[in-house]
């Protein structure tokens, strides 16, 4: 099967790859050969490490690493596309970074005697994109995304606008609104092989409250997986997709959902 997984970036949120919060809606989609795997996060309404150098030298032991879906000419200029069972969707400000992150554990899973078995295949391709309402709004995402930068270094006024609609530190959301937002992905997946079944995989993830409690309960659940559990890991640099089944089990008994389903 395609294999999909939900993760942060990992300088903000170190609970890993294993889970993603954004501030906006956004969509992971993952292709291998002949078959696709689509995530959706939709609504936010939210002692020192000696083996390292032996998990970066397990990137380096593939001969290529996974591939990247190229979409259509159309999609390339405007960014908007729509994805079946999942909506129309455009290009994410995070999508590059969060690739790099689940690229990595597709390199770490293939590398790494105790997790090879849930290696994600070596035609494992990752997407990222962001929800919209509507084909309009992620044309217009789109252009922001692609042309904004070059706008704020050659546009004094570009910049004055901008600081007046970013938030600055302590004006986000109080407790009491944070305790009203929910964070959600949905994804989809199909197996690789050449003759497609017509099923899929469904996911789908929720937790209610805010993005910032969702990290706090992510690393603390992390923490527990690596002291209480026998992660048959050796020392390095991981991600948290690393930390296997234990982790999903730990995370949804504190809050973080998680419901799977076949579809047609």
């Amino acid at each position: 099967m395609g294999n999909g997984q939900m993760h942060p970036r990992e300088p903000q949120c170190p609970d890993g790859e294993s889970y993603h919060v954004h501030s906006h809606p956004q969509i992971k989609r993952v292709r291998r050969n002949n078959s696709i795997c689509v995530e959706r996060f939709r609504d936010l309404q939210l002692e020192r490490t000696t083996g390292s150098h032996q998990t970066l030298c397990m990137l380096s032991s593939s001969s290529r690493g996974p591939g990247r879906f190229q979409p259509g000419i159309m999609a390339r200029i405007f960014g908007s596309r729509n994805i079946p069972d999942l909506g129309t969707v455009t290009t994410s400000p995070a999508g590059s970074t969060d690739a790099f992150i689940v690229e990595r554990t597709w390199g770490l899973l293939s590398a790494t005697p105790s997790r090879k078995a849930e290696f994600y295949g070596p035609n494992f391709t990752f997407e990222e994109y962001l929800r919209v309402r509507n084909w309009i709004q992620g044309v217009a995402l789109h252009f922001f995304l692609t042309l904004g930068p070059a706008l704020l270094l050659l546009s004094s006024l570009a910049r004055s606008l901008l600081r007046r609609v970013t938030h600055q530190p302590g004006q986000g959301s109080d407790r009491a609104s944070a305790t009203r937002e929910e964070v959600e992905y949905r994804g989809t997946a199909e197996p690789d092989v050449k003759s497609g079944s017509g099923q899929k995989a469904f996911c789908r993830v929720r937790h209610f409250g805010g993005p910032y409690a969702l990290s706090g309960l992510l690393m603390a659940q992390v923490a527990l997986t690596l002291l209480e559990e026998d992660v048959q890991l050796d020392g390095g640099i991981y991600t948290s997709a690393c930390l296997g089944q234990g982790l999903i089990d730990r995370a949804a008994n504190a809050g973080f959902k998680i419901e799977t389903e076949i579809i047609s």
